[in-house]
């Protein structure tokens, strides 16, 4: 007998400790819902990626996506895994292919770049924008900020939440296609989608610092399932990713229709 929406929270919450906290949704009309400390501002860490390709593209047309901003050389040095080590130092780089590697490898030298381009400002005004109003954001990612001070980006799983549902109401229209198909094309699958089958897409952002494990998405069942988790204060972070590829198979055995 499967068991209801809210014992599943429940009982993941009991297994992983309250420095976490969940929104989970069927996307149809009166869907299913059950949620943990839903208010509750923890670490974003990279899912603030989602907001600063947000207002990196708001207001621009596709054609300036495609206009050089910089070159590989240009871009800060990290000591993390880079999609760019694979690129010459010489090549330009276009506004649109910043934004795709921030979210399909959750670049962090990608994503610093967009921050100091369109500015810490335009960032919180998108925030505004969106009525987050447990949001924040304070640092960039660049390898200084990856520390303690990373944690100074808050969000909360229902601001998260409401922001991923945002952008797939949107996603046949202009830049949020783009923002869509970027999600769906991540390449950090070891969480939500880690025990799911292969053919079904998920359309997420994971976030990670130092016992910090996040993940948000959508999965494209019928009706679609999201699924908003926080993590923080996480003894074993990969035991925790375990954990949400398990509570997404149990999620999508209770929402999803055959």
């Amino acid at each position: 007998m499967k068991q209801n929406l809210q014992e599943t929270v429940n009982n993941f919450i009991r297994k992983n400790g309250t420095n976490c906290s969940l929104w989970i949704e069927q996307l149809s009309e009166r869907g299913e819902a059950a949620s943990y400390a839903a208010e509750t501002q923890l670490p974003a860490a990279s899912l603030a990626k989602l907001l600063v390709v947000d207002a990196a593209i708001n207001g621009r047309s596709i054609d300036d996506l495609d206009v050089p901003v910089t070159t590989i050389a240009e871009l800060e040095p990290t000591h993390y895994p880079t999609v760019l080590a694979t690129m010459k130092a010489t090549r330009e780089v276009t506004l649109g292919e910043l934004c795709g590697w921030t979210i399909v490898t959750s670049d962090n030298p990608a994503a610093s770049f967009l921050v100091q381009y369109i500015g810490i400002e335009a960032i919180r005004a998108r925030i505004k924008f969106w009525g987050l109003t447990n949001t924040t954001f304070e640092c960039s990612f660049s390898d200084s900020e990856l520390g303690e001070k990373g944690r100074a980006n808050l969000s909360s799983v229902r601001d998260l939440s409401f922001l991923i549902k945002a952008i797939w109401r949107r996603k046949g229209a202009g830049h949020y296609s783009l923002l869509w198909k970027w999600l769906v094309n991540n390449v950090r699958n070891h969480r939500l989608p880690a025990m799911l089958p292969d053919d079904l897409v998920v359309a997420h952002k994971t976030g990670s610092l130092k016992g910090v494990v996040n993940d948000v998405g959508i999965i494209e069942t019928k009706p679609p399932v999201l699924i908003a988790a926080m993590m923080d204060r996480q003894a074993d972070p990969v035991r925790a990713s375990v954990e949400l590829g398990t509570l997404a198979v149990e999620v999508v055995e209770i929402l999803a229709h055959p």
